[in-house]
């Protein structure tokens, strides 16, 4: 199995593994965020033209996976499929939430699927001084990006 993405392992065990395509682009993000995938911008007048791209990981000679045409769509810096920021100083709350959803998803199947691969029991977890259940956590993320930036608190 060397050499297959995981989104690829997880279909050998789990062949109607229904988020196939959300996970691929879940270990892209993974990959940007740990293997710091650096995007070239001109921000010299980021509030009045954007942040425009001079060069993409692609360009600077950062090895990607051959998955990553597909997945990134490079003029919006995203990926295609869950809008999943690509450029690693970009990546917000947002992004984690889409994440964390994604994989309780795929656990929460696997879990149904065979209890042995992925036992759920016992989900509480310590969150900020209290105890939680672990599904709950992801309801802290915002649901979108809207969301998001109406929850910043304003300087």
């Amino acid at each position: 199995m060397s050499g297959k993405d995981v989104p690829e392992q997880l279909q050998i065990f789990f062949p109607d593994l229904p988020n196939k395509e959300d996970l691929a682009e879940v270990f892209l993000l993974r990959n940007v965020v740990v293997h710091n995938h650096v995007w070239h911008l001109d921000v010299s007048d980021v509030e009045a033209n954007g942040a425009s791209t001079l060069a993409n990981p692609k360009d600077l000679k950062f090895q990607t996976k051959r998955s990553y045409d597909a997945i990134v769509d490079l003029a919006m810096r995203k990926t295609r499929r869950l809008g999943l920021n690509v450029n690693p100083t970009a990546v917000d709350r947002w992004d984690a939430g889409v994440v964390f959803r994604v994989i309780w998803d795929t656990l929460l199947f696997m879990n149904a699927k065979n209890f042995s691969h992925t036992p759920l029991a016992g989900q509480t977890v310590q969150f900020r001084g209290k105890f939680e259940q672990f599904e709950k956590l992801g309801g802290l993320f915002p649901s979108s990006r809207k969301a998001q930036a109406e929850s910043v608190p304003p300087e």
